[in-house]
């Protein structure tokens, strides 16, 4: 019985070992999020207009647009101050190439003269380890790219 538990430890010790290696001397990492190839998109906007329905209704046409015209789009949700001068928005997108998709359709949609009509992008991040050819995309909007340093998703 001790040699079964002393292999036992040894097969144990020697994973562990192998699994340190692995990680690059980082601990004992099973899932690294600087792997992941998500891309989220953070944009605080202004309410241009003392009519803020006519930027939510242009919101929601947007959403069911998307929503149809994008399945690697994973999440794009608008939020909305109680004032309704203040609007967040965030979009998850599946890698890069899937958020170059939704820059080229904005810009090529009919819906970015209006967009940039009703609201003033505040702020605009680009998260994730975002390709060369997105960062050109976003240019006219931002030149933000935040990659991961650590963290997880639990979804």
């Amino acid at each position: 019985m001790k040699k079964f538990l002393f292999s036992g430890m040894i097969l144990i010790f020697a994973i562990s070992i192998l699994s340190y290696e692995k990680s690059n001397g980082k601990g004992f990492v099973v899932w690294d999020g600087k792997k992941d190839d998500q891309i989220k998109f953070y944009l605080d906007l202004k309410v241009n207009s003392n009519n803020p329905d006519s930027a939510i209704n242009l919101i929601e046409e947007m959403v069911a647009f998307i929503k149809d015209l994008e399945p690697n789009t994973i999440a794009y949700e608008y939020f909305i101050s109680n004032d309704k001068k203040s609007i967040s928005l965030r979009e998850v997108y599946k890698n890069s190439d899937a958020a170059l998709t939704h820059m080229n359709n904005f810009g090529e949609g009919p819906y970015a003269d209006k967009f940039l009509d009703l609201m003033t992008i505040n702020s605009f991040e680009v998260l994730g380890n975002a390709s060369e050819d997105l960062m050109k995309s976003v240019e006219a909007f931002t030149t933000d790219n935040r990659t991961l340093i650590s963290g997880f998703d639990r979804n």
